[in-house]
């Protein structure tokens, strides 16, 4: 494996990259790097446009998805100025009527009093509050462990992840940071009556109560919580089938002892996919004692041999987390 080059060496084979990116007029390129570095420094919120017909945004995260309830744009190209900012924010400003903020991203440099220039004209002539991501900006954001990755896929850069946890720990531990804050901004107060207990690290259940402040404190620490709420109350269920409760709460309950209570989950995607595992295993590999030992599916090994006592092997299944007999 490559050794993750020192910082002087890294930011020299960015520099290239992004002169790369300039000379052969690799918009799209520079588009889809530019968002996801937007996305990290201003919010999940933004929405990466279509690559065409985009009316003047590369990317739009409503009023109503921002936690602040502003509007926001970004807009991206390779060797613009302010006169291609003003065309943007013109389209903007006919098809996009909530936003307030307008993020213009270029891989050249561009100055900190040109910056302010900018921002004068653009808030004069349209309201708009303007933030410039430019060459150093993104430079020095791609030089973080996190973005080791990026610097591969769109920039093909010769650069490992880097070893140590640290970037990842940052990435688990900013997840519920964004969470919280866009719950509280769009709820400022409970919907139901909730109580809230801490969980320790061997999970047991304190017998201490958290309030909503209280509460919004310990979801930014990254706590584990217990939630209540009252009787009847919050409860998920199949639409028109009252019925169903239990039964649902019984399924959450098992996914619950026999799954997520026992993996790890580093994204969402991950998290489906282990899901996805788990509902395999349980659908035609667990047996159920409601079902007399058989499972919910029928089994697609009918025709194979049976496994014996003295000559069997063994299936993995959920990467390892349980394990059937199959005929050796």
């Amino acid at each position: 494996m490559t050794a993750r080059p020192n910082v002087a060496a890294l930011r020299s084979e960015i520099e290239k990259a992004l002169d790369e990116i300039i000379f052969n007029e690799e918009g799209m390129r520079f588009q889809g790097l530019a968002v996801v570095l937007a996305r990290q420094r201003w919010g999940s919120e933004l929405v990466a446009s279509e690559r065409k017909n985009d009316w003047g945004l590369d990317a739009h995260a409503s009023a109503s998805a921002s936690p602040d309830g502003i509007g926001k744009g970004l807009a991206c190209s390779i060797t613009a100025d302010l006169s291609k900012i003003v065309d943007d924010a013109k389209k903007v400003k006919a098809h996009f009527q909530d936003v307030r903020v307008l993020f213009f991203a270029r891989p050249q440099k561009v100055s900190n009093p040109k910056k302010a220039d900018w921002a004068q004209t653009i808030q004069k002539d349209f309201g708009y509050e303007l933030n410039v991501m430019s060459r150093e900006d993104i430079i020095t954001s791609l030089m973080e462990p996190r973005n080791a990755d990026r610097c591969r896929s769109t920039l093909s850069l010769d650069v490992t992840p880097d070893p140590t946890t640290s970037g990842l720990v940052v990435t688990i531990r900013e997840a519920p940071r964004a969470d919280a804050a866009t719950w509280t901004a769009r709820t400022p107060e409970p919907l139901i009556d909730l109580v809230a207990m801490p969980i320790d690290a061997t999970g047991v259940e304190s017998s201490r109560t958290y309030d909503l402040p209280a509460l919004h404190d310990a979801l930014l620490k990254c706590a584990r919580l217990v939630l209540e709420g009252p009787a009847g109350r919050g409860k998920t269920t199949v639409p028109y089938v009252p019925l169903s409760h239990p039964f649902v709460e019984r399924l959450i309950g098992t996914i619950r002892r026999e799954c997520v209570d026992r993996m790890l989950f580093w994204t969402a995607a991950d998290l489906e996919m282990k899901l996805l595992d788990f509902q395999r295993y349980y659908n035609s590999h667990r047996t159920h004692a409601g079902l007399e030992g058989r499972t919910p599916e029928p089994s697609t090994d009918a025709g194979s041999a049976r496994p014996s006592v003295g000559k069997y092997g063994w299936r993995p299944h959920c990467r390892g987390l349980y394990q059937t007999p199959i005929a050796a």
